[in-house]
């Protein structure tokens, strides 16, 4: 699980963690800007968008109408928040 600014650029995220989030230039360049998009109204603090590769982006911190933090979690980190198993 990531916490993220709202305000960074959807192909740093996809450099940095290897992903293949959509970015349309003409609509969005941040990631708060692409879970503004794909709710498309206004979201409300904790609501979530989960992105065809299966990337988890909460809404974690607004100020008024605006995204300040997302909390992002990548498709490995919801399998093993699902299938909690115990090794001893």
């Amino acid at each position: 699980m990531y916490i993220i600014d709202a305000q960074v650029r959807v192909a740093q995220i996809n450099e940095r963690f290897e992903l293949n989030l959509p970015e349309d230039a003409s609509n969005y360049e941040t990631i708060g800007g692409l879970v503004f998009s794909k709710i498309g109204r206004i979201p409300r603090l904790g609501e979530s968008i989960t992105t065809d590769e299966g990337v988890m982006l909460t809404v974690t911190k607004m100020r008024s109408r605006q995204i300040l933090t997302i909390k992002m979690i990548l498709p490995e980190q919801k399998a093993e928040n699902t299938n909690p198993e115990k090794t001893e």
